[in-house]
């Protein structure tokens, strides 16, 4: 759970690095004690002729400040009261943020400050947001991505009340429940845990990995709302819903898998993986149920990488060491998952060849198999697409499984040559 030590002072204050990426660093402050509310600033490394500058983040030019090193950017926000900052920086608070993320002393670089929602959360009720954007701090936004969402930014504090929901998209899944909502004019989907579902470990590494991801195939975190008492996550809105219902939706119609729009999507989560494998990163729940469908484009859907509640860092050895009493999606796991329990990049592939399985069976739950054995090739699939690619992510050895940036290779070489090279892949 979410536990912060009591007594703290205002203006106790942490820098982090929540990718370990020197230059992507974030300021974050207590700046009230009752109740407990977290600013989060981030850090600007603007690199100028060789010389190294640290800046907070503002859209206000006239106030913002260049120094030289971390040391006098804290020492001069510990002797003045400054605009930028919510309150003065008193003491260091190693401690006091480690707790929401135990596994090291490094503070989660996620929007958190006040919310307030309704006592129950139900499709029929609003759920109400009440929070301050200060600059960056609270929406994860960059300014190339402003127009397209239609934020306004031209006041530097303001408000944003009354996130409604207006149906629900998902009930509810490892204790979640999705609506669909609007959020100053712009459609969002709002992930609201189960009453008496606190504020964890797994809810905050989600806003881990999402924060740190910015890529065109994986879902977009607009924001991360949480208090000891209460948690909401805000996405980008995907209008086609789960691969998953999509597929199901196409065999009730009783259709047959369009071979042309299913690797285009698969091309899509290629490019989304490749992502997340040059970030060390393994994503642990590659499914259908786990890729969500935007827009057409030219009748091929946008697809992005969802869920990452499951995901983690891999260590210096591309590994991650899995507790061995979690509940897992055993049917998408490689078979050495469950010797080891250490998960690679590699064992996502397995997944991502599980994945390819489903969407030529239109969603149906793959079938438990042998050790030794393998799923069926689907009988709508093609003999190249089963024994060049699902069958490579199936390999006894890790080792000979291909790369994403190889599977990619492969989806596009199938695209060109089955549909000719004029073919329009949506990158």
């Amino acid at each position: 759970m979410m536990q912060e030590t009591t007594n703290t002072p205002v203006g106790t204050y942490i820098i982090s690095s929540p990718s370990n990426n020197p230059a992507d660093l974030t300021l974050s402050i207590i700046i009230s004690e009752n109740p407990r509310e977290i600013c989060h600033y981030f850090i600007d490394v603007i690199e100028t002729n060789g010389i190294t500058n640290y800046s907070i983040g503002t859209d206000d030019q006239a106030q913002q400040r260049f120094f030289r090193s971390l040391k006098d950017l804290v020492r001069y926000y510990s002797d003045y009261k400054d605009p930028v900052l919510n309150c003065k920086l008193t003491v260091p608070g190693l401690g006091v943020f480690s707790g929401l993320n135990p596994e090291n002393d490094r503070r989660v670089a996620s929007p958190v400050q006040n919310i307030a929602a309704d006592e129950n959360n139900t499709a029929e009720n609003i759920v109400r947001f009440h929070f301050l954007m200060k600059f960056r701090l609270i929406l994860e936004l960059y300014s190339a991505h402003l127009p397209k969402f239609g934020i306004r930014t031209s006041n530097r504090d303001w408000k944003l009340w009354n996130c409604k929901s207006c149906k629900i998209l998902s009930k509810f899944r490892f204790n979640f429940q999705v609506y669909e909502g609007k959020l100053n004019n712009t459609k969002v989907a709002i992930k609201v845990p189960k009453a008496g579902i606190l504020p964890n470990e797994l809810i905050v590494r989600e806003i881990t990995a999402l924060l740190a991801c910015r890529h065109k195939n994986i879902v977009r975190m607009f924001g991360a709302y949480t208090f000891d008492t209460a948690c909401v996550l805000v996405f980008e809105f995907m209008s086609g819903g789960s691969l998953q219902n999509y597929l199901k939706d196409q065999r009730k119609a009783g259709l047959v898998p369009n071979t042309l729009v299913l690797m285009h999507i698969a091309f899509q989560i290629a490019e989304g993986m490749i992502y997340i494998e040059n970030h060390n990163m393994v994503h642990r729940d590659l499914a259908t149920r786990n890729i969500l469908l935007g827009e057409k484009i030219d009748g091929i859907p946008i697809a992005k990488i969802s869920d990452f509640g499951l995901a983690r860092q891999l260590n210096d050895g591309g590994v991650y060491q899995m507790a061995s009493d979690l509940a897992l999606p055993a049917r998408w796991y490689a078979p050495e998952t469950f010797q080891t329990y250490e998960f690679t990049i590699q064992n996502d592939v397995w997944s991502f060849g599980v994945l390819l399985f489903e969407m030529f069976t239109f969603g149906n739950t793959p079938p438990k198999v042998r050790h030794n054995e393998r799923l069926r090739k689907p009988q709508h699939c093609c003999e190249y697409i089963y024994n060049d690619i699902m069958m490579s992510c199936w390999k006894q050895e890790p080792a000979l499984r291909p790369s994403f940036s190889f599977l990619r290779d492969t989806i596009l070489g199938y695209l060109t040559d089955f549909f000719g090279p004029d073919v329009q892949v949506h990158l």
